[in-house]
């Protein structure tokens, strides 16, 4: 066999899963980062994001709580999906888990 040939027939299908299952979830870590540093107010004050409206809710928290419930919820449920994606694509791609 050559080299190429061992290359795409036995290592590439059995690094996709895990390439996959990596890129959701910094994917999903990079969204909660940036959250994160908008909420804190180190990103950029004319961007929107889900963290600039965490934050900008933060004053009125105790009489207004739900105006962080939306973008709260927002991040969750879109980390969550990443998360959820990721091991449904590493179910089907990975060919160790596969039932014989």
């Amino acid at each position: 066999m050559s080299d190429t040939r061992i290359i795409f027939r036995q290592i590439l299908p059995n690094c996709v899963a895990l390439i996959v299952v990596a890129s959701s979830v910094l994917v999903a870590t990079a969204i909660i980062i940036e959250a994160s540093l908008f909420f804190l107010g180190l990103g950029d004050p004319n961007a929107t994001s889900w963290g600039t409206m965490i934050g900008a809710a933060r004053p009125s928290l105790r009489t207004a709580w739900y105006m962080t419930l939306v973008p709260s919820a927002a991040v969750i449920a879109t980390v969550l999906a990443l998360n959820l994606i990721g091991d449904a694509l590493n179910d089907a791609l990975n060919p160790t888990r596969k039932e014989r």
